[in-house]
């Protein structure tokens, strides 16, 4: 008996002197992430959502799935959320954002508008999430894939 307490004390101990895990780059099929049309107020079925200091309202999300949201930097080296779709909606992706070029399209992780920029161009794979003239920092990149990894589906 004394030799299990032993054993358990010590794993005990070892577990709690174990690393962190390491930090997340990268999360495939990611849940709870949406695309949005940035809509007027007066919009039927607009929604209204905090961005920042000040709101923003989106229409119904997309029905895009994403096959991984990662890790990655702008062109300017600051950290940024590179993500792509399934080659199944890339075409659909292509067309919506070909509608929505010169307007805006928020990108939406759980409740939270993470972004909300003016689309320059269409996209077709994917695109990047970056973090504005700041970029994100490595906990905030952290935290929105880690809200991936534990958001219900």
């Amino acid at each position: 008996m004394i030799q299990r307490l032993a054993i358990f004390t010590l794993l005990a101990m070892a577990a709690s002197c174990a690393p962190d895990p390491a930090p997340l780059t990268e999360v495939l099929n990611p849940t709870g992430v949406s695309v949005h049309a940035v809509v007027g107020e007066s919009e039927p079925g607009a929604t209204k959502y905090a961005l920042g200091d000040s709101s923003v309202y989106l229409a119904s999300p997309e029905p895009f799935q994403f096959s991984r949201l990662f890790k990655s930097a702008d062109d300017r080296g600051r950290l940024a959320i590179g993500f792509s779709i399934v080659k199944e909606d890339q075409e659909r992706f292509e067309a919506w954002t070909t509608l929505l070029t010169g307007s805006r399209m928020a990108v939406v992780i759980g409740d939270r508008v993470i972004t909300a920029p003016t689309i320059n161009d269409p996209l077709r794979t994917g695109g990047q999430i970056t973090g504005g003239n700041e970029g994100f920092t490595d906990e905030e990149v952290q935290s929105m894939l880690q809200s991936m990894v534990s958001a219900p589906e």
